[in-house]
């Protein structure tokens, strides 16, 4: 057997000890069984989109342009286009606004239908009137018609929807404890131990299916083992109370107070950055805006081809544009990324008319291809001027790699940042590890407007996207194979890589 089959069977071999919660690993044919096929088949594919798509006349104009325009052209620098909370504005001005928004998201919000359609919206736009004319004033400030507006959207759980930069999405985060390291015995359980006795686990919260809560993770020696963890809401109770007995039946009670995870401090970084340490390539990556400086990572390939592991640090990627994915992706399997969602755009006539006055205000003599492509579909829905949608179908297709990539993610992994982490899911040897991402995947930020008396700004998008929630929710994100709490990430990762490959 090569040094290369060597150091990934002997990984395998342990990564999978860990994963299975104590089956025995002997090949690779083992890492296949259990990550590969097991991550590619745990999630279903959303083929049918007919229940969350609204069914527009396609000759419906929805808005007019002036209003179009009046919505979406002001001056950023202009003082009077300012959101200023102070601004008075009537009662009248106010509705108006609020007729203005809700006419556009019907007919330029994407996920509309998904969140309840003409229904909930409605409702929503009544309470939201019925609230201003119960003001006992004829005028009110704009910060307080924003809360009234934030009050009655708060049902769109969509992290790239927001109303004067306020996500309505309910985020959930990693908190964990590190004091308790566990193991685990495949006829016993979980045990630990506790000043050198060893003490299984009983239950957790007096519920006897605790799974949930135990994640596997790296100890700062390199091991794999498994710490208490919970992803939840900010706000939420931050302790458990942990049942354990020992080998005599003797119970013990230990309240276990659980910490947010700690976010990598990512301000000094250089957007990219590639070196090698202990034959390993480390990339990092801290936003997918294609830049000057950050286009290197694309030929990345071209070095993890040449070694047996890699990490690739995309922690604090919040995103910019897919393409810097597609195209790194392209370059490391010869074909194009399939996402595991299902999305469906909406190519309304406003839509149209908004994508037609952006195309005319960028160069768009591209090379790129990939970006040529966009541009001619682009302009292709324009002249058809009718509404219409457009989908595309996910895939649980798994594809063929020999490398071991360790991709390191954390909560501010999103948008972009998480189309990578997607486009790697059905790749073989891939193992995420960190915590649970941003989930700020379900829609895009297409829309950027103003409403017109208040000046308060809004931001939504026109793709759908639909995923197994198993998998993925939004707010909550993509969850590791190993998870790690605190910020030392990667130097855990080489801990391990370092033990289990050198034995």
């Amino acid at each position: 057997m090569n040094y290369f089959m060597l150091i990934i069977v002997s990984l395998c071999t342990i990564l999978l000890s860990g994963c299975s919660k104590g089956k025995h690993m002997e090949s690779i044919n083992d890492l296949l069984k259990e990550i590969n096929t097991s991550r590619v088949s745990s999630h279903e594919v959303i083929d049918d989109l007919s229940r969350f798509i609204y069914n527009f006349n396609k000759d419906e104009i929805g808005l007019s342009n002036e209003d179009i325009d009046l919505l979406t052209e002001y001056d950023m620098n202009s003082l009077d286009e300012k959101f200023n909370p102070y601004r008075q504005i009537t009662k009248v001005q106010a509705i108006k606004d609020v007729d203005y928004l809700f006419d556009f998201l019907k007919y330029s919000y994407a996920p509309y239908t998904f969140f309840g359609g003409d229904q909930i919206f409605n409702n929503a736009k009544f309470s939201t009137i019925n609230t201003i004319n119960e003001i006992n004033a004829d005028t009110l400030t704009a910060e307080y018609f924003s809360d009234i507006l934030i009050d009655n959207l708060n049902f769109i759980q969509d992290a790239h929807f927001s109303i004067n930069g306020h996500q309505l999405v309910d985020k959930k985060y990693y908190f964990h404890n590190d004091e308790l390291e566990f193991l685990l015995d495949p006829r016993k359980g979980y045990y630990t131990y506790i000043d050198n006795i060893r003490y299984y686990l009983k239950d957790i919260d007096n519920r006897k299916k605790y799974d949930d809560y135990l994640k596997l993770s790296i100890n700062k020696e390199g091991d794999l083992i498994y710490y208490l963890g919970k992803v939840q809401s900010l706000g939420q109770t931050l302790t458990l109370n942990v049942k354990l007995f020992d080998e005599d039946n003797r119970e013990i009670l230990k309240t276990i107070k659980l910490k947010e995870a700690k976010i990598l401090d990512i301000e000094n970084d250089k957007v990219f950055n590639e070196k090698i340490e202990g034959n390993i390539p480390i990339i990092s990556l801290r936003t997918m805006v294609e830049k000057e400086n950050n286009t290197i990572f694309i030929e990345t390939p071209s070095v993890i081809n040449q070694y047996p592991i890699s990490i690739i640090d995309i922690r604090g990627n919040s995103g910019g544009q897919d393409t810097l994915g597609i195209k790194w992706f392209t370059n490391f399997t010869g074909e194009s990324p399939k996402k595991i969602c299902t999305t469906a755009t909406l190519y309304s006539k406003v839509n149209s008319y908004i994508t037609e006055k952006y195309l005319q205000n960028i160069d768009t003599d591209y090379d790129d291809e990939y970006i040529k492509e966009i541009i001619e579909n682009e302009k292709q829905k324009i002249e058809s001027n009718i509404n219409q949608w457009g989908i595309s179908l996910g895939s649980n297709t798994k594809i063929k790699n020999n490398n071991i990539i360790f991709v390191l993610v954390d909560k501010r992994t999103a948008s972009s940042g998480e189309s990578f982490v997607e486009f790697l899911y059905n790749l073989e040897n891939i193992v995420f590890v960190g915590t649970n991402t941003g989930g700020v995947t379900l829609s895009d930020r297409y829309v950027e407007g103003r409403l017109y008396s208040s000046k308060i700004n809004f931001q939504f998008g026109r793709v759908l996207s639909i995923y197994d929630e198993k998998i993925h929710k939004e707010g909550v994100g993509f969850f590791p194979d190993i998870w790690v709490g605190d910020n030392d990430t990667l130097e855990r990762v080489l801990l391990l890589v370092n033990k289990y490959t050198r034995k």
